[in-house]
């Protein structure tokens, strides 16, 4: 053996590749580390000296540019002098961008009310777009800087057409008032807004200004009553926690469309988007009045409608009638995530109903609902029998790929719904059940002793997450199984 000392010289000699990476390729790598770590990097090896002054990526953070032992606090907090170490590392940000060489393609600024004031934050964006060829920009007022806004909060102000050569946007906790910087945005295709503040006009105009926009995001967005989205070749529409009175959504080659904790009455909601192939909708409302969810938005009204299951106007000119929310057919649905009651009668016989007149849904993503429904169905057999008169729909002969089913507790219409999948789908290839609760996984595990349409599904049982560490139960069908030699993992 060789001694420690021999090792010791033999690993000294050894070549590290890192000293022969080409410098493109080592300055992209590092172009995903905070920049005080990629600057940082310049001390390791002489040839890394200059390389941070090619990144291709700047993610600017006063938190990680500060020193380590920094603590947050607000302006208003008895130590002030953290608050300003922040604002003096906003400061830097002119020089870092300044000693770029080359081109940036993605840069994130996260800066306080004061550099927008004092003009730095339009200075840093005009440096970045005009000399630096930044595509992707994301601006965002610091959440430390909250504590310092006034009762109409932070005013975003930056000159007109700003914006006009990005390609991807994102914008968080602004006021907005003035549009002027999204004029002839043609290029833009992906706008993010989160917590911005910003009134119906606001928005018309930056879907006009924007036209060949194709992702638009609005998380958590207050000041308007009224929502009304539309563009020729908008492809992705996600709205998540908005309270408003309105929603028109006009959207021909619209293919995704993600709503969530969306509270507006049901009567007020016009999406006419007919192409659309995914569509994840979150809007149940279980903690209010039953008048109160009969009126509002939720999944079961937008899935009753788009699949047919309650008939929707048929003529144009009732489009706008203040009766009922119109929804376009969605026939062309592939992937579907939703919550439902899987014990309450009314979902069952929806989702059903889903999977025999949706012809190409591949994909399907259920979250189980607890509620309590005293909504009795009109069979002319008990209701857990329900899945076993099911016959074979085309979805499930010919398209149906993964189903996920989380929030599982066992119970019998959700027992008997699995059972249906496993026993009738023959294309099927990955069911995974996520168990609520431990007692579910044990009324779960006889599931995996069914005979199973398809030959080439796995069936993946996981427990509750808090409950074990151990891997999920998993079972495929081969030849063990055939002979009975069955063991749960």
């Amino acid at each position: 053996m060789e001694s420690k000392e021999k090792r010791i010289i033999k690993a000294k000699q050894e070549i590290d590749i890192s000293n022969f990476l080409p410098e493109a390729v080592f300055s992209n790598i590092i172009s995903w580390l905070p920049v005080k770590e990629a600057v940082r990097t310049s001390v390791l090896v002489k040839t890394w000296k200059n390389s941070w002054k090619y990144l291709s990526r700047l993610d600017l953070n006063p938190i990680s540019i500060s020193k380590p032992n920094v603590e947050v606090v607000s302006r208003d907090s008895q130590d002030g002098r953290t608050w300003e170490d922040l604002m003096q590392c906003t400061s830097l940000y002119s020089s870092i961008i300044q000693s770029i060489q080359n081109e940036v393609t993605h840069c994130q600024i996260i800066h306080f009310s004061a550099n927008i004031s004092n003009g730095d934050l339009e200075n840093w964006v005009k440096e970045l777009i005009t000399k630096k060829k930044v595509t992707t920009l994301s601006l965002k007022c610091s959440e430390n800087d909250i504590a310092d806004r006034k009762n109409d909060g932070i005013l975003f102000v930056l000159c007109p057409g700003i914006f006009s050569h990005l390609e991807c946007l994102e914008l968080a906790r602004y006021r907005l008032l003035d549009t002027s910087p999204f004029q002839n945005c043609e290029s833009l295709r992906i706008l993010i807004l989160s917590s911005l503040e910003l009134n119906s006009k606001c928005i018309t105009e930056i879907c006009s200004f924007c036209k060949n926009m194709e992702k638009l995001s609005m998380l958590s967005c207050e000041g308007f009553s009224t929502l009304k989205i539309s563009g020729q070749n908008l492809k992705f529409v996600e709205l998540r926690f908005l309270d408003i009175d309105n929603i028109k959504i006009f959207a021909e080659a619209l293919t995704t469309l993600i709503l969530d904790k969306i509270y507006c009455q049901w009567s007020s909601v016009v999406i006419d988007a007919p192409k659309v192939t995914e569509l994840q909708v979150y809007c149940s409302i279980q903690d209010a009045s039953q008048m109160y969810r009969e009126t509002y938005f939720s999944q079961e009204k937008l899935l009753e409608r788009c699949t047919g299951f309650l008939s929707c106007h048929q003529h144009s000119h009732l489009l706008y009638s203040s009766q009922m929310g119109y929804v376009s057919a969605f026939r062309n649905l592939e992937v579907l995530s939703t919550s439902l009651d899987l014990n309450d009668i009314r979902h069952v016989i929806l989702l059903s109903y889903i999977i025999r007149v949706c012809f190409h849904l591949k994909r399907l993503d259920i979250t189980v609902e607890v509620r309590d429904s005293n909504k009795v169905g009109n069979l002319s057999y008990p209701e857990h029998l329900f899945w076993e008169q099911k016959g074979i729909s085309d979805c499930l002969a010919c398209c149906l790929r993964v189903v996920s089913i989380h929030n599982f507790r066992g119970e019998v219409l959700e027992m008997g719904f699995v059972k249906y999948l496993i026993t009738r789908a023959p294309r099927m290839l990955r069911l995974t059940v996520k168990c609520a609760t431990n007692d579910a996984v044990t009324a779960t595990q006889s599931l995996l002793l069914l005979p199973r349409s398809s030959k080439n599904v796995s069936v993946v049982i996981d427990p509750p997450s808090a409950a074990t560490g151990k891997p999920p139960l998993a079972r495929k069908r081969r030849s063990a199984w055939r002979r009975g030699k069955i063991s749960l993992d």
